[in-house]
């Protein structure tokens, strides 16, 4: 309560907070605890230094360069003055915007907060001076003005390329007034240090997935689990042939993940024979020897995250896209990125399935996985400059492109991608 009423005046100051242990210390005892995976407490601080004060950051990772704060983060710190005796007024500016730079719509920027606090204030002659160590704290909002209305806070990002360049920066502005030594001192009585901070609001998805070993088995008993996108090969007269390919594309229903979860997809592809067979070549569609068995899916080895491919393109590829979108005014500029590799895997014809001598339809089943990269540190979100949204890409391609009678198939479905997972809360 106390730190609300300190948040709220005018001179975001407060005194230094009794000393806090996260473990018990003697003599006393947990009344109740409810531990959370993954989040431990932050006990490191960052230390920056300028000319004539120095500005300490608690409450930081362990050997973190630059600070961060999460959603409704309060920037709470302590500035340690060399020569006080000459200031006469010290003021924290809290700075951020959004800096968008395309050959299409030109260089444009937005302005997502500008709040200032004055810390210490000389009011008259006979005030005595401003003390060596100055406690502030500072609350973040959690939305900016857009509009008629408010939205959301945007994270820290940047993404650049040959022509196309987004920045969303956060920074601190210390400014100190200071009172000059003589009539004759014409250096600036007004000293700026920026210390940049990184804003990374924390999110997970509203629910767990269920992740089974067994797909058949999972779409059968908990079908609301899934999320089935169907789509039908075109050929290359760009008509659907009357004895096309049908692709089944079936990923997890919840379609929100945490930046470090293994999301599982499952890949059905059913049609005639004579179809399968024109579209993936005999030496990697075999028949089994006995006459009435099915078709064995073709053995694709996955690709790697961060590796080139090597030779001729998967027909069976899964990954990660990241796309951003910038407006302005009527122009709309669309970048495409991948910031993850699926891994996928054949697998053998169920045992269970009906088998008829003669058939003419048959279905080739693959599974796999697909998660971000490690260098991915924010999801989707968006502002009113620009958008930065997620899919999860599907494409069949026929290993011989030039002479399969069959377009290249394409199936993106939207997802939204956050933070943390659901399993990290406990």
């Amino acid at each position: 309560m106390l730190d609300t009423i300190l948040l709220n005046e005018p001179l975001a100051r407060r005194e230094a907070p009794p000393a806090y242990s996260f473990e018990p210390c003697s003599g006393e005892r947990r009344l109740e605890l409810t531990p959370r995976h993954g989040h431990t407490p932050l006990t490191g601080s960052i230390i920056k230094r300028f000319a004539m004060l120095s500005l300490v950051l608690p409450e930081q990772e362990d050997g973190a360069q630059i600070p961060s704060y999460g959603r409704n983060g309060v920037i709470d710190g302590v500035f340690c003055f060399d020569d006080p005796s000459r200031i006469i007024k010290v003021m924290i500016k809290l700075h951020g915007k959004a800096e968008t730079t395309t050959t299409e719509s030109g260089a444009n920027t937005k302005c997502l907060l500008n709040d200032q606090y004055t810390l210490w204030q000389k009011n008259n002659v006979d005030e005595s001076s401003c003390p060596n160590q100055l406690n502030f704290a500072c609350a973040l909002p959690s939305t900016y003005s857009e509009g008629n209305g408010a939205k959301p806070l945007p994270p820290s990002f940047h993404f650049a390329i040959p022509g196309f360049s987004i920045k969303i920066h956060y920074c601190i502005l210390v400014q100190i007034t200071l009172k000059r030594r003589s009539k004759l001192d014409f250096s600036s009585s007004v000293k700026e240090y920026p210390v940049l901070f990184k804003y990374w609001p924390r999110s997970r998805p509203n629910r767990p997935f269920e992740a089974t070993p067994c797909f058949l088995f999972s779409v059968k008993t908990l079908p609301e689990e899934w999320h089935q996108t169907i789509s039908s090969l075109k050929t290359r007269s760009n008509e659907l042939a009357r004895e096309t390919l049908h692709c089944h594309f079936f990923v997890p229903s919840i379609r929100i993940f945490g930046l470090s979860d293994t999301i599982p997809f499952h890949v059905q592809l059913d049609g005639p024979i004579s179809s399968l067979r024109e579209f993936f070549p005999p030496d990697i569609l075999q028949r089994v020897t006995s006459a009435d068995s099915s078709l064995s899916a073709p053995s694709v080895r996955p690709k790697s995250a961060g590796r080139k491919s090597e030779g001729k393109q998967h027909s069976v590829r899964a990954q990660l896209l990241q796309q951003i979108v910038v407006m302005v005014g009527s122009c709309k500029v669309v970048k495409n990125s991948t910031v993850g590799e699926g891994v996928v895997h054949p697998l053998p014809p169920s045992l269970y399935r009906d088998r008829c001598l003669g058939t003419t339809e048959e279905t080739l089943d693959w599974e796999g996985f697909v998660k971000c990269n490690d260098d991915v540190k924010v999801g989707s979100f968006s502002t009113g400059l620009l958008q930065v949204q997620h899919f999860l890409s599907l494409s069949l391609t026929p290993l011989d492109v030039r002479r399969s009678p069959f377009q290249v198939l394409n199936i993106h479905v939207p997802v939204k991608l956050v933070t943390d997972s659901y399993e990290d809360y406990g």
